[in-house]
């Protein structure tokens, strides 16, 4: 239903904020919208979706809306608005308690005061339409429409009308209106106002007598009630005017005098010499309505003009509607914002009439408009009329809240809360395990299997309103909500673009908290020494045994090094972090303020070894874990120990976590490529964990195997340390990007004086899932281009080098073929734009889904760039010589050092003391399934009582929390 919320309801709530209605009002007003209206208006007739246009009967312009605005004497205006509903049954199934039963629903939506009251409404009813048995006249195939609904908007309360039109009955059963409202006035308690309207149209000829058009009757109750009487007649001047609104002088001055005076200032304000000025062809007819009351024995009148028959053009019509009066201060430059002006001698215009009541002490000012000024090629500019404020992107944010807990209480069926190609990260939450799906249809059916009740939804902090591109706006924030047992926090990202409504384009949901309080160590044990053992203290380790000390259970972790950070502290000199430290650090204990950005491995590696010392971790190191087996009948584990003096010793645990970095898969063994010849090289190798200092081989020729940050970052150490040449080989296409861009990149969630907690950044940092922030990134990306080719002035900047070819379609969708030759660097100067930003999706591509084939830029890119550092591809290999490598070409190159930094060894095992049996029941670790998630680390492993960990130092932050609370419930549902 896009093209209904595009061209009903935006403009709806454009109007009432320009009205001044407080923001709850206007949200509550949105979803009554959206539930309720939307669906009565039928199947979107845009022409992309192929549905007919229905051809309402209700305006002028066979448009299914109608609104206004409605400037009364005292308070703040109204909003008014009307629908013909085409999704009703028609035909014989439209009966009158078909339509009773809608309209009472609708009055519940809304929360209507008064109190609904449909006694006036069953009597029009049967008086006023067709029975069951009679078939409605057909138009363009559609059974005429013969009611329409309307809603008078106040603040906090609204009115709901029924109108009908009796003519349509007046075809098939050749009665006339009048007769028909002889009886219903009758039933009513109205003929004496009646009887003066009777008499006045038995005045005219009967070629010339005006048609009856409307009749409508309040829902409210009676005493409240009216009838209204609308009759179509063409207004040519005042006199004829002001003869329909007094009834031909029937009327009591009195009663009238002062709306005349509004009469005539609407006249002299809509016409230049007294006479209309406009084309005829275009809506002629005015309209003059009398209002009936029990408590009255003189109908009230109220005329609409149609002003774009009298006026040339939507410009000069707000000007003229802004001189009526002083509630209208203001109007012409809403108007001129929001509105298009049209010429009338060309095309028909946005404002339909201009109306005022003839009562006692004068009267309300109504203007109306066209469905049409809100065309799909207006939606756009208004949606930034409309969220253009916090306070905008507040409102629409909480309004899709209460969607959101309508579809997870399987109220509502996702149409209006979810866009089609929405994903869903599901950590903890719908899911005992970690989850990630795609589109709407598989979101909606996880939410909505999840077998407990959720409640308490409420948005947390600010809402942010982002502008993507100027097709792609983002509203994103965080709310809270809960079960009976657990507290949950979501980050909700809706999206618009085009012609669409606000939607959610990605949802993450994550465990926050368990209700039962903090357990007192080892107190729901089972039996065991402790509640958990962890095998490796790295950032992993640390973190989880944090997390699970917090939550009040007795862990104790293992490390065979001597010293906890030993991992870092064992790399090579020139390792740095590839992100900055306020991003990458463990929970509870940051890195310091005064340390720089980007921090050496040997800061990294004192920090890790305090943080035990400063939490009250218990850390047993230069201890290797020989053997874990697990006794199934008592849900413990054993763990044998060996220390490096060579005793022994037997730990007891409940579970059992695996954070061993890159042993998890099964080993420190180096992975060393079989090159041909490789035995016959005399000169030495090393694998890059052996490589600490690169001085060791200064005048030495080099070459390192690798383009990885590893190989990029040897390879500049070698040639800044004196080394005789250094040559990088390089297997697959490497991305690069400059740390400059790189920070670019980088929200502004972690630095800052307003930077939010950790967990909420965190969480803000992970609501994107990959194939949303791949979409989001590219167009950040092409946009940091020209920043980039700033980076490294004195030289081309490149983006990519390697045998690579990436295959471009330009804009004119003509394809081009971009290759790189060995050696060569694919240029980003002098390349067009789009091809700039393809090149920029490939990278992603790499950063993204590859977790590797990239390199963030720490100065290798320029050596490599001016030729202090050679290129040459790993596929032109011949073979390796005693003294250098032969290539396929020809070409020797010299050597007496080969450095390998290709990583390591897997295993499918994930660790080696484990029994065979622990295998077959945890499958395989490590590794991304099919919905983008890593197999087996963090979540449940396959085994009830055995977990694995392992990441980067973000991961291990905010992933080792939820481990620490799955473990937890483990023992809370014993």
């Amino acid at each position: 239903m896009s093209f209904w919320w595009n061209t009903v309801a935006l403009p709806i709530i454009a109007f009432m904020r320009h009205a001044h209605f407080p923001e709850d009002a206007t949200q509550s007003y949105s979803l009554f919208l959206q539930a309720e209206i939307l669906p009565l208006l039928g199947p979107d007739p845009s022409p992309e979706s192929g549905s007919p246009a229905y051809p309402s009967w209700m305006t002028d312009d066979n448009t299914p809306l109608e609104f206004s605005l409605v400037f009364q004497k005292t308070g703040e205006p109204l909003v008014r608005f009307a629908i013909e509903p085409s999704a009703l049954p028609l035909a014989g199934d439209r009966t009158i308690k078909t339509l009773r039963n809608t309209l009472h629903r609708l009055s519940l939506s809304l929360a209507m005061k008064p109190q609904f009251n449909l006694s006036w409404f069953d009597i029009c009813a049967e008086e006023l339409l067709l029975a069951d048995i009679q078939q409605p006249p057909e138009h363009m195939g559609h059974p005429v429409s013969e009611t329409f609904i309307g809603f008078d908007c106040s603040h906090y309360s609204a009115a709901m009308k029924v109108y009908f039109m009796p003519r349509i009955r007046a075809l098939v059963t050749e009665e006339s209106p009048e007769e028909m409202l002889t009886r219903t006035t009758s039933r009513l308690g109205l003929e004496k106002p009646w009887q003066k309207i009777e008499h006045f149209l038995s005045r005219f000829l009967p070629g010339d007598r005006p048609e009856i058009d409307i009749v409508a009757v309040d829902c409210v109750p009676g005493a409240k009630n009216r009838l209204k009487i609308y009759i179509r007649t063409d207004i040519l001047s005042y006199s004829h005017l002001e003869c329909f609104l007094t009834l031909g002088g029937t009327l009591p001055s009195a009663d009238v005098s002062a709306g005349l005076r509004n009469a005539r200032l609407l006249w002299a304000a809509m016409t230049a010499d007294g006479r209309p000025a406009g084309s005829s062809r275009y809506f002629p007819a005015g309209l003059i309505y009398y209002e009936l009351r029990q408590s009255r024995d003189n109908p009230s009148s109220k005329v609409y003009l149609p002003v774009r028959r009298y006026l040339p053009n939507d410009l000069e019509i707000s000007k003229s509607i802004e001189s009526l009066d002083s509630r209208l201060s203001g109007y012409s430059q809403f108007a001129q914002t929001n509105i298009p002006h049209r010429e009338l001698s060309t095309r028909t215009g946005i404002h339909t009439y201009v109306c005022c009541t003839v009562k006692p002490g004068g009267g309300d000012i109504s203007l109306y408009y066209s469905l049409e000024a809100f065309a799909p090629e207006r939606t756009v500019g208004l949606r930034r009329a409309i969220v253009r404020l916090p306070s905008d992107a507040q409102n629409i944010a909480t309004l899709w809240v209460r969607e959101w807990e309508l579809l997870v209480s399987g109220k509502q069926n996702g149409d209006f809360s979810l866009a089609p190609d929405c994903c869903l990260r599901d950590l903890l939450v719908f899911s005992p395990t970690l989850r990630m799906l795609e589109g709407r249809d598989r979101v909606v059916r996880h939410l909505q299997a999840a077998p407990r009740i959720f409640y308490g939804f409420r948005i947390l902090g600010q809402i942010a309103f982002k502008i993507v591109t100027d097709a792609l706006h983002l509203i994103q924030g965080r709310m809270h909500f809960e079960d009976d047992d657990a507290t949950y926090t979501a980050i909700f990202t809706l999206s618009s673009s085009g012609n669409s409504p606000w939607r959610c384009w990605a949802l993450l949901t994550v465990l926050n908290e368990l209700k039962k309080s903090t357990i007192p160590p080892n107190v729901l044990g089972r039996g065991a020494e402790f509640d958990t053992v962890i095998i490796g203290a790295g950032q992993a380790g640390l973190a989880t045994a944090a997390q699970l000390h917090q939550l009040g259970l007795n862990v104790c972790i293992i490390e065979r090094n001597s010293r906890v950070g030993d991992p870092w502290r064992n790399r090579y000199e020139s390792l740095q972090f590839n992100t900055p430290k306020d991003f990458s650090h463990l929970p509870y204990f940051p890195f310091p303020d005064d340390w720089p950005m980007f921090p050496s491995a040997t800061l990294v590696a004192d920090h890790l070894e305090k943080y035990p010392q400063i939490l009250g971790l218990d850390v047993r190191t230069s201890t290797e874990t020989t053997r874990a087996v697990y006794d199934g009948a008592n849900k413990t584990w054993t763990v044998q120990l060996q220390h490096s003096d060579g005793s022994k010793c037997t730990l007891n645990s409940s579970h059992l976590v695996i954070a061993t970095g890159v042993d998890i898969l099964g080993g420190q063994k180096p992975k060393i490529p079989q090159l041909p010849g490789l035995t016959n090289f005399r000169g030495t190798i090393f694998h890059s964990t052996a490589v600490r200092d690169a001085h060791q081989w200064m005048g030495k020729r080099v070459v390192v195997f690798g383009a990885g940050c590893s190989g990029h970052d040897i390879c500049m150490a070698l040639a800044k340390t004196g080394a005789a040449e250094v040559t990088m080989v390089q297997r697959s296409p490497t991305a690069v990007i400059s740390r400059e861009v790189l920070l670019k990149l980088f929200p502004d969630l972690y630095t800052g004086e307003n930077k939010p907690p950790i967990n909420v950044a965190d969480e803000f940092y992970l609501a994107l899932p990959t194939p949303i922030s791949k979409i989001l990134r590219s167009a950040m990306m092409g946009k940091l281009a020209p920043l980039d080719a700033q980076v490294i002035p004195s030289v081309p900047l490149y983006l990519a080098y390697g045998m690579v070819d990436i295959e471009i379609y330009t804009a004119d969708s003509e394809s081009v073929v971009f290759s790189s030759h060995p050696g060569n660097l694919i240029l980003l100067k002098g390349l067009p734009s789009d091809v700039v930003r393809s090149i920029f999706l490939w990278m992603l591509h790499l950063l993204i889904r590859r977790a590797g084939g990239y390199y963030i830029d720490q100065g290798c890119s320029g050596l490599i760039a001016n030729g202090s550092i050679k290129l040459r591809q790993y596929n032109s290999i011949e073979a390796l010589v005693p003294n250098g490598i032969i290539f396929t070409d020809g070409q020797k190159l010299a050597a007496d050092t080969i450095i390998f930094a290709t990583g390591f060894e897997a295993d499918s095992k994930p660790a080696a003391f484990l029994d065979e049996s622990v295998y077959n029941e945890t499958g395989k670790i490590g590794g991304i399934d099919d919905e983008g998630e890593t197999i087996g680390l963090w979540c449940p492993s396959g085994h009830d009582d055995l977990w694995f960990a392992g990441g980067d130092l973000f991961n291990c932050r905010f992933y080792s929390r939820l481990l620490a609370l799955q473990i937890l419930r483990s023992f809370e549902r014993q």
